[in-house]
């Protein structure tokens, strides 16, 4: 969810580069500015609202809902922080957690995991993303959609691999997008 709201404020800069074509305008020498800190809090305040309205749905529909570290017991009995639910059926929905990868520098300060890039107090100028799968990519467009500096590195000879080979090629050379000259393919370096 994080994700979604960041990348639809990213795309407002082109999205006013667009409406000029459509007669739309800006004073002269007025340009766009991003209040980085309005943003993180906006995007905080909107998971916060769509959080409860889907914990009141929960409800209203007579779902259990736990929090906590559980472990399955057996076949029909999950223990949920030391306390024990049994039902017919066990729903395991864990939602996930970014783990670090197991490389050199992993816990150097300024590397972070996704959940934490989410959560950045500022918008970084230059930013190393490790990796070349779909929530990758995803976070390249939308930092720079707020104008970071973003270069992609990944270990095969291009993103999104399985992915539609024209939407990929497109991608790669979609100059907006701001990953064209950014991509580094395997064995090669940014500094």
């Amino acid at each position: 969810m994080s994700r979604r709201l960041l990348i639809y404020g990213s795309h407002l800069r082109e999205d006013i580069q667009d409406g000029l074509g459509y007669g739309w305008s800006l004073p002269e020498g007025v340009s766009p500015s991003l209040d980085w800190d309005k943003l993180i809090e906006a995007k905080n305040a909107e998971v916060t609202r769509l959080n409860g309205i889907y914990r009141k749905l929960l409800d209203g529909a007579g779902v259990k809902h736990f929090e906590g570290y559980a472990r399955i017991v057996d076949p029909h009995t999950v223990e949920v922080n030391g306390e024990r639910h049994t039902a017919k059926y066990i729903c395991v929905a864990t939602g996930g957690r970014a783990t670090r990868l197991p490389i050199p520098g992993k816990n150097l300060p300024g590397v972070l995991t996704s959940d934490e890039a989410l959560a950045l107090p500022k918008r970084p100028d230059k930013l190393v993303i490790i990796g070349g799968g779909y929530i990758a990519v995803e976070f390249a467009g939308y930092f720079h959609g707020y104008g970071t500096e973003v270069h992609l590195v990944f270990r095969q000879d291009k993103p999104l691999r399985g992915f539609d080979e024209a939407g990929v090629v497109k991608l790669t050379e979609c100059e907006a997008c701001g990953l064209e000259g950014a991509l580094t393919p395997p064995g090669w370096v940014v500094s």
